[in-house]
């Protein structure tokens, strides 16, 4: 399975998982760091380093690790070191 299909499937298991609520936030777009996936929708908050975007009525929890963010909700997201990094 390829970075996609992995992006893909835990973008989908995610939206499946989350039922319709409401929400009003403003608008933000989440694209896939190879910019292959691109999510539009409204910010409702950040939670265990996942943005939570709302699109078309359900929240879907999206790792930080995985997307970029635009808009004025966005977060100045630095990724944190693990015990693995050289940096």
């Amino acid at each position: 399975m390829n970075r996609k299909s992995i992006t893909m499937a835990v973008l989908s298991a995610a939206f499946l998982a989350f039922g319709p609520m409401a929400a009003s936030a403003d608008p933000i777009t989440l694209t896939t760091l190879d910019e292959q996936v691109q999510l539009q929708g409204e910010f409702v908050g950040f939670a265990q380093d996942a943005y939570i975007v709302e699109i078309n009525g359900s929240r879907l929890h999206v790792p930080v690790l995985l997307m970029t963010c635009e808009g004025v909700d966005c977060l100045d997201f630095q990724p944190r070191a693990t015990a693995g990094d050289q940096s």
